[in-house]
């Protein structure tokens, strides 16, 4: 389902968590990376930063 794209077509998010250390950021770039691939602009921004904003 994240990998289809369809929440991104209806202007979604998804926000991904979690304990330390389970791969969340590399999921993350994964479905950008997939999505980026099959034409979809993306952008990952990280709880921090989104605070900072």
């Amino acid at each position: 389902m994240l990998l289809k794209g369809d929440w991104i077509a209806r202007h979604e998010n998804c926000a991904i968590i979690g304990p330390t250390g389970i791969g969340k950021s590399w999921l993350a770039c994964a479905i950008g990376r997939i999505r980026c691939l099959a034409g979809t602009p993306c952008r990952r921004l990280s709880a921090r930063k989104r605070s900072a904003a």
